[in-house]
């Protein structure tokens, strides 16, 4: 599989979502609690595209994925439970689930014999063993099964007969969902509710178009580019390394003595100086050098470097060049060619409709991204502290997870979380409330994904990726990530729909 302009792969799959503001649902239960219902949903927003323009602030909730647990029980319907409802406060509810003795253990036996029907045991054909050593080896697993399944039942029913919207899935530590001395099953728990959103005004917006005209100059300059990008490169002459050429090189950063970075085979050009290097001072050291030359140059060293008490020290850059070469941009002729054009005056109105279209779709994003940021602003809804506090330890978690992969000091990383800590609430609560807005403006204006949407998506990233759609949509599904496409077609349809009411006026 390969990876696509604009978009990332994953260690498994595809990433391909819509840009912008990015959303997704609040979700995260720890391993040692039962969860009524799918767990979260992996981020799937794609890179940022480095011809977007930037789209403002980022309401992502960090997520982690967490597996539903594949029940042992046949896939039937239970009948009603014996559910109570209390509503402590407007953002909480209190559910209470009763099940009978009688009830519970007809269940558990009627699932003990399913278990005894396909249950492979030593020395006893399929549907022989006794249910002894059934019970045995399924029983608490079953058990354990068979309570989430009422957990699940109630949480359905409280929704259907109280109607309720909660706003995250029952947690229910495993100590507080035990069967009773009598065998009857009975548990309680709290779930935070959707809050109630009172948008502001979010149509007619008036906003101001800051769309420019194509020039001939921006068209000159954008073909500038393409022949730097497409420029091949050549073994340089006698005259060594020139302004615009490239060579392969062997880089070290020292501490005094110690080598405190390396790397082999980089890419150097003489625009581009290392981090902590005088660009006048790069420029008057590169230029000219030949293959096999080696040079060192003052620095000061980076501040991201593994060493710590080498950070932002006097240091030292030793560069060992294997490989120079001059760059040659491509032809006219060859422009034309690669872009199935007769002559330069074609390949300029073509590239000129390119520019048109980009700059069209990042005026478009900007407004968008102006208008939702305005209907935030103006949005009142009060988030639970519980789903807030929840989204932050999650974001707080994936925070050391990153610091544990840079192989920062486990030392020094108790101080980096505290220090990430109200940035990471503050960020939860940006993504929280952008999901209820957006929420709440498309219920308002009837705005769905329809399934033709979710399979349009999905033939999508299968293109961007080079692969089959029913590939992608497997992935989707094994990884539970089809809600969180949900959620970006309808923020997109939030933005669409707030760009296409606005008042754009032109220019001044």
């Amino acid at each position: 599989m390969r990876e696509q302009p604009g978009n990332r792969i994953t260690s498994k799959g595809w990433t391909g979502g819509p840009r912008g503001v990015s959303i997704s649902a609040p979700s995260a239960h720890p391993p040692d609690q039962l969860q009524a219902g799918w767990g979260p949903v992996e981020d799937s927003s794609p890179a940022p595209d480095p011809l977007a323009l930037p789209t403002g602030h980022s309401y992502r909730p960090l997520q982690r994925p967490h597996p539903r647990q594949a029940p042992l029980l046949p896939p039937t319907p239970f009948h009603p439970v014996d559910v109570q409802v209390e509503k402590p406060s407007p953002s909480l509810a209190r559910i209470t689930v009763t099940v009978p003795a009688e009830e519970f253990q007809g269940e558990y036996e009627r699932g003990l014999q399913h278990e005894r029907s396909r249950v492979n045991m030593k020395g006893f054909r399929p549907g022989k063993a006794p249910m002894q050593m059934v019970e045995k080896k399924v029983g608490s697993e079953l058990k354990d099964g068979l309570q989430r399944h009422y957990i699940e039942q109630a949480f359905r029913q409280a929704q259907e007969e109280h109607s309720i919207k909660p706003f995250n899935n029952p947690r229910i530590p495993k100590d507080d969902a035990q069967l009773a001395e009598d065998g009857s099953f009975k548990v309680s728990f709290e779930i935070s509710l959707r809050p109630e959103v009172v948008l502001g005004d979010y149509k007619n917006l008036p906003i101001e178009s800051e769309l420019e005209p194509t020039t001939e100059d921006s068209v000159d300059r954008a073909i500038d580019d393409l022949r730097q990008q497409h420029a091949r490169p050549e073994p340089a002459g006698e005259d060594g390394l020139k302004e615009d050429g490239m060579a392969l090189a062997d880089v070290n950063f020292l501490f005094g003595e110690e080598v405190v970075f390396e790397r082999t085979g980089l890419r150097l050009g003489v625009p581009q100086a290392p981090p902590g290097i005088d660009q006048a001072s790069w420029q008057e050291a590169l230029i000219g050098k030949q293959e096999d030359e080696q040079f060192t140059i003052d620095m000061t060293l980076p501040d991201a470097l593994d060493k710590e008490e080498a950070r932002g020290k006097p240091g030292t850059c030793a560069v060992s060049i294997s490989k120079v070469f001059d760059m040659l941009p491509p032809s006219d002729e060859e422009l034309c060619k690669g872009s199935e054009v007769e002559d330069m005056q074609a390949f300029r109105a073509k590239l000129r409709g390119h520019l048109e279209d980009n700059a069209q779709t990042q005026e478009q994003t900007r407004q968008e991204t102006t208008l939702l940021d305005r209907v935030l602003t103006d949005a009142r809804c009060e988030i639970p502290g519980g789903v807030l506090d929840e989204q932050a330890e999650v974001r707080l978690e994936q925070f050391a997870q990153e610091l544990e992969q840079r192989k920062v000091p486990e030392e020094e990383r108790g101080a980096a979380l505290e220090e990430q800590r109200p940035l990471a609430r503050q960020e939860a609560e940006r993504g929280l409330r952008a999901l209820l807005v957006v929420e709440a403006l498309a219920e308002a204006e009837s705005l769905e994904v329809s399934s033709e949407a979710m399979n349009a998506e999905l033939a999508q990233i299968a293109e961007r990726n080079g692969t089959d759609i029913e590939e992608v949509r497997k992935y989707y599904s094994e990884q539970n990530m089809f809600q969180q496409m949900a959620v970006e077609l309808l923020e997109r349809m939030v933005r669409t729909f707030l760009r296409e009411q606005a008042e754009v006026k032109d220019p001044a």
